[in-house]
């Protein structure tokens, strides 16, 4: 067990009429800031279990980033390739699922107790990263084939952490609108 894992929920796939070239502009920016967290987790010696649902790429990847030696440095070019060989695992329930509403509090939880059992740690620091609606919730996903396109409310976030890990030492928000008094 670690002092702390960081759990990272990172969600590309918006709904939210993005032009393909903003679509590429955040799946580039979720591979970017996961070498950033793993480097910072390598130098720490922190656990990391990510979660990314891309734009682009059909499915939600998860990789647990732990046991790096502590002080190396992680490139962006060495996460991405981890998260490919993910896409060619033989054990999809481990590192990949097939693609999934990211707003739904069934993936959150889901998500939290898996990462909870491969990064156990006496405490947590959640870090939620993508596209928000402030005060009205994250995100802005469907279900798979369907047009119902719909935000993570911030009740059903706090309830599935409270349910998963119990309380988060630190929530963190890489998210737009999520600075507002009504969210706080």
């Amino acid at each position: 067990m670690r002092a702390w894992t960081v759990l990272a929920y990172m969600v590309a796939d918006d709904k939210g009429g993005s032009s393909s070239t903003e679509e590429a502009a955040l799946d580039e920016a979720v591979r970017k800031e996961i070498a950033a967290i793993a480097t910072g987790a390598a130098l720490t010696n922190t656990h990391v279990a990510v979660q990314v649902d891309f734009r682009k790429t059909p499915g939600i990847f998860r990789k647990v980033l732990q046991d790096l030696p502590i002080g190396s440095t992680v490139s962006e070019t060495d996460v991405w390739q981890a998260i490919c060989q993910m896409a060619e695992q033989s054990n999809p329930l481990e590192e990949k699922k097939k693609e999934e509403n990211a707003a739904r509090v069934g993936v959150l939880s889901d998500f939290l107790q898996w990462a909870r059992e491969k990064c156990p740690a006496k405490r947590y620091a959640m870090l939620f990263w993508g596209h928000s609606n402030g005060p009205n919730g994250l995100f802005f996903d469907n279900d798979p084939g369907k047009a119902n396109a719909r935000s993570l409310s911030l009740p059903n976030m706090a309830s599935a952490i409270d349910r998963r890990i119990g309380s988060a030492t630190v929530v963190m928000f890489r998210d737009c609108c999520m600075s507002t008094l009504e969210t706080a």
